[in-house]
C-alpha cells in the first residue's frame, strides 16, 4: 500500500512517476494494488477503480470516468470543480474553483 502522503507535494512529478512504475510491476504480476491519494487527478490518471472517502465513510465507488462529476465532487467534498479530458493521458481532470456554497469544510479538512 502507497499513502501519497508520505511524500513531500513539491514532488509531483515524481509521486506520478512512482505510482506508474510501481502499478505497472503490479499488473505484470495480476495483483491488487491499493493507493491513498488525496489527489484526484493522480488518483483518476492512474487507477482503474477509485473510492470517494468523506467524514470516514465510503461515499462512492467506480471507474474514474463515472467518478470524476461534477456533481459528485460537490456532494461528497464540498468543493465546485470543472472536469476537463486530460489531452496527453485521455483521463479526466479536476480543476476545483470555489468551495461549495452549501457545504461547510467538516473540522477534520474532508
Amino acid at each position: 500500500m502507497l499513502d501519497a502522503a508520505d511524500l513531500p507535494d513539491d514532488v509531483a512529478a515524481l509521486k506520478a512517476m512512482l505510482i506508474a512504475a510501481q502499478a505497472r510491476e503490479v499488473a505484470k504480476d495480476c495483483r491488487t494494488f491499493v493507493m491513498v491519494l488525496h489527489d484526484l487527478n493522480l488518483a483518476a490518471r492512474y487507477a482503474d477503480n477509485l473510492v470517494f472517502v468523506a467524514e470516514g465513510r465510503v461515499r462512492e465507488s467506480g471507474k474514474p470516468d463515472a467518478l470524476m462529476q461534477k456533481h459528485l465532487i460537490a456532494a461528497v467534498f464540498g468543493v465546485d470543480v470543472e472536469i476537463v479530458d486530460d489531452p496527453i493521458h485521455g483521463r479526466p481532470f479536476c480543476i476545483p474553483h470555489r468551495l461549495h456554497p452549501k457545504r461547510k469544510p467538516s473540522a477534520t479538512g474532508e
